[in-house]
């Protein structure tokens, strides 16, 4: 999948609306929240090189560090890495948690989240806790759900949230396997609520859900903008939504566009394949921006 575009400076952009969501400041609750800006993105391969002494060599994981940095971006999902093995470390002063199979394979997968040291602070405040459950699709290597905790101080208050990164398989898959990929998702996502975490997932989830029209059983989750266009990896998806009570809150505003991916065929149709979903209950400001996420944590 590629971006629908390229992240602006979010804070520096903020709209009218968004700056009327936002919570105000005030003496007797200074410094209550801070923005927290989410991307997710599908990088189709880390290019990533191993050096004699045994490390990784990432040129582009470093460039999306220093973007970071300049976009101002806290927590950065990436899909397709391409790389092997699970393993935690410090690139141009972000950290990269990262899930891989652990024999470099024609499965490509992997999984990757980067920290900003805000949000580094706030995972180690949920005891750097780590969310891989393994395989995801039977009889296929790749690495497909890496999840983080983290835990914001609001005021005299504390925000818990989960954060999902996924990669699910594609229509290629056997129904089968992809139903249970979601089950699998969605057992992850109950455990979380159950241990009273809010929960955000984002990433590749190779399904077109489309918009409220084409799903009107799920209208109170999916609103009236995006593409109307619903498969059949979209129906398990819209089903979890229900059963989870998960929204996709960026159907709800409108966008310059919607399209996550362009197919490889004739008519080079477009299509939308990345989302963000949300718990409905969730305590915080959400401020969707394709394909960045905005949270606010507020007491």
């Amino acid at each position: 999948a590629t971006p629908a575009q390229t992240p602006r400076n979010t804070r520096s952009h903020r709209s009218k609306r968004d700056k009327k969501l936002l919570p105000t400041n005030t003496p007797d609750r200074p410094g209550d929240y801070r923005e927290i800006t989410v991307v997710s993105q599908n990088i189709r391969g880390a290019q990533a090189e191993k050096g004699i002494d045994g490390t990784w060599d990432f040129d582009k994981i470093e460039e999306l560090a220093f973007l970071m940095e300049e976009r101002d971006i806290d927590v950065l999902l990436l899909q397709e890495t391409w790389i092997p093995d699970d393993f935690v470390r410090e690139i141009n002063g972000k950290l990269m948690i990262h899930h891989g199979h652990p024999e470099k394979s024609s499965a490509k997968g992997g999984v990757a989240i980067l920290l900003s040291e805000y949000a580094r602070s706030a995972w180690t405040a949920a005891g750097m806790h780590i969310i891989k459950p393994g395989d995801m699709v039977e009889g296929n290597k790749a690495a497909r759900l890496l999840g983080i905790r983290l835990n914001f101080r609001c005021g005299k208050h504390t925000q818990n949230l989960t954060i999902l990164n996924v990669y699910a398989p594609h229509s290629g898959y056997a129904l089968e396997k992809r139903e249970s990929f979601y089950e699998k998702l969605q057992h992850v996502v109950e455990l979380e609520k159950t241990d009273k975490r809010m929960v955000i997932i984002g990433g590749d989830l190779n399904a077109s859900i489309g918009t409220r029209a084409e799903s009107p059983e799920a209208q109170n989750l999916i609103g009236p903008n995006g593409i109307n266009h619903k498969n059949e990896s979209g129906n398990i998806v819209v089903d979890m939504m229900l059963q989870s009570n998960l929204m996709a809150p960026m159907s709800f505003f409108e966008h310059a566009r919607y399209d996550t991916w362009q197919s490889f065929g004739n008519n080079r149709k477009l299509y939308q394949n990345d989302y963000w979903l949300a718990q409905v209950e969730v305590s915080l400001i959400i401020i969707f921006e394709p394909p960045v996420l905005r949270c606010v944590p507020y007491a």
